[in-house]
């Protein structure tokens, strides 16, 4: 089968396109020949390879944590899904999505919506579920909540649909190529970070980075009891960052979420009911992955990058 690797760290054109042999299935686990994945924030991080990143990371290493195509094998043990099934996930730190074939752990996977085509569902798995479980599951929204969102990429999207299905008002960060998109999606101030300060935007009770860079500006917008999320640690500044979350008053929180059944159910239901939408900027084939990842490390894209990998809708 053919997969996405890299053997040495670097910008987008260390990737390249590999073969190798298709998963033998375990116990527990779910054979999927992969439709479609995205590009996320850790597969760039990674690939780069950053100081703090390094001694974490063993090459060659593969791609890709979104997972959407179709059941074709079982291991022994699984009685949730069928071959034929349609299904979404995650393979969470194996990071090897960008793949023909897949075998996933069950427990990763839920079946997809079904109002969705397997392209458009490629960029929900990690992204939404990430915006799902900061301002949910740690961040407690509820009605009438006022809700910063610093960062209009793919968190920030589903962050500001998400926020509003629970009720919120929502403010967010973006570059000015990005604002028109945000109000559309709900938001009721889309405003370009370049023009505004963080002294003028007034008190949040939520506040969710997904960029990592001037976390202690904005700590002066939460309201008495507001939480700042973040799921992104500014690197030059990662020790005192985990010292002040550990040692600090507990207003700060380090999201980091894998998504479970239960999290990719939740969202298949949302997506299902109109009340979240894919925004995807664009879509590549496989063997153009290199010209995905030169996308998606520029500034002001709408939306996640899709990688196309067959035609398994």
């Amino acid at each position: 089968m053919k997969r996405v690797v890299y053997n040495q760290f670097g910008g987008p054109e260390v990737l390249k396109l590999s073969k190798g042999e298709v998963p033998q299935v375990k116990r527990g686990q779910v054979l999927v020949k992969m439709a479609a994945t995205s590009i996320n924030g850790g597969d760039l991080a990674f690939r780069q390879g950053p100081k703090y990143l390094k001694p974490f990371i063993r090459l060659p290493r593969a791609l890709g944590q979104d997972v959407v195509g179709k059941v074709v094998a079982l291991g022994s043990g699984v009685t949730d899904f069928h071959v034929g099934d349609r299904v979404w996930g995650n393979t969470t730190t194996s990071s090897n999505a960008a793949a023909e074939f897949v075998a996933v752990p069950a427990h990763k996977l839920s079946l997809m919506p079904v109002s969705l085509t397997m392209t458009e569902a490629a960029g929900l798995p990690c992204s939404a579920t990430t915006a799902l479980v900061a301002l949910v599951d740690k961040g407690h929204i509820k009605h009438g909540d006022e809700v910063l969102i610093r960062g209009a990429g793919g968190v920030g999207t589903f962050g500001v649909q998400i926020a509003k299905t629970y009720g919120a008002n929502v403010t967010i960060l973006g570059s000015h190529e990005t604002i028109a998109e945000m109000a559309r999606l709900g938001a009721d101030r889309a405003l370009d970070y370049h023009r505004v300060k963080a002294e003028q935007l007034g008190k949040f009770d939520i506040i969710f980075d997904t960029v990592g860079t001037q976390q202690d500006a904005f700590r002066t917008n939460l309201k008495p009891a507001g939480r700042l999320l973040t799921i992104s640690l500014d690197g030059q500044k990662f020790l005192t960052v985990v010292k002040s979350l550990r040692y600090g008053k507990h207003r700060s929180r380090v999201v980091v979420a894998f998504p479970n059944r239960a999290n990719l159910s939740h969202l298949a239901e949302l997506v299902d009911t109109g009340r979240v939408k894919p925004v995807t900027d664009g879509v590549y084939p496989m063997n153009q992955v290199v010209e995905a990842y030169q996308r998606a490390e520029k500034h002001g894209i709408v939306g996640k990058i899709v990688i196309q990998i067959s035609e398994a809708e």
